[in-house]
């Protein structure tokens, strides 16, 4: 274990801080993360089982995206529909320097967008609280210099925008068949599993055959008991 005094003079090279007053001498980094953990909670649409696929839209500071090997910016689009959420749109400047990105959007739908974080801004306007987000005025956005800036648009406002009456389900049953389980002669497929799955998601091999094995293992217990 180390010494007391070897810790602390890694803490000084590295810049850890270390004792019991961290978090109160920190409260600005422990609120942004604090923030940021419960934002990505409340929204599934970023952590989802599978790629973002065709929900997705890659751009730069405009509509196309720099893929350039000194490339410094990236911005993209989550259209979180599909698993009923918001959309949520990022920009990220890398560059030592501010840059002006063109959010691409349908203009007339700007001040539906809000802005939840941007990181170059002081606390507290780096993340703003739920439902204290700032609305958008411009598409045009300064990003400062090695910054993100995250927004989003609610998914209610979205529906009624485009003339849509309800929101999609957000789950819906899916039967998985399993070809394994064909035996010689027979034509039909058993079911591997039956599960509530979030509307527009898959779930991997491994979920399915735990899945599998939970029913086996119920039907099993079902029957002894019987």
């Amino acid at each position: 274990m180390p010494s007391a005094s070897f810790s602390a003079e890694l803490a000084n090279r590295y810049g850890v801080v270390l004792g019991r007053d961290a978090l109160a001498t920190n409260q600005d980094v422990f609120r942004f993360f604090k923030q940021m953990i419960a934002f990505r909670t409340a929204h599934p649409s970023i952590g989802r089982r599978r790629f973002w696929r065709n929900d997705v839209s890659w751009h730069g500071i405009g509509q196309d995206p720099d893929l350039s090997f000194d490339s410094h910016t990236l911005a993209y689009q989550l259209r979180g529909g599909a698993v009923g959420d918001d959309d949520l749109y990022v920009m990220i400047n890398s560059y030592w320097q501010a840059l002006d990105f063109t959010i691409q959007v349908d203009a007339s739908q700007v001040d539906n967008w809000l802005r939840v974080a941007d990181t170059s801004l002081d606390s507290p306007a780096d993340i703003a609280e739920p439902g204290q987000e700032i609305k958008l005025t411009s598409l045009t956005y300064s990003v400062g210099p090695r910054s993100v800036v995250v927004l989003r648009r609610h998914l209610e406002r979205k529906l009624a925008h485009v003339g849509e009456e309800r929101r999609e389900p957000r789950h819906e049953r899916v039967v998985i068949l399993d070809p394994v389980q064909r035996r010689i002669g027979e034509d039909e497929i058993g079911p591997l599993a039956s599960i509530e799955a979030p509307r527009g998601e898959r779930f991997d091999r491994a979920d399915l055959e735990a899945q599998a094995a939970r029913q086996r293992r119920d039907a099993r217990r079902r029957e002894h008991a019987a």
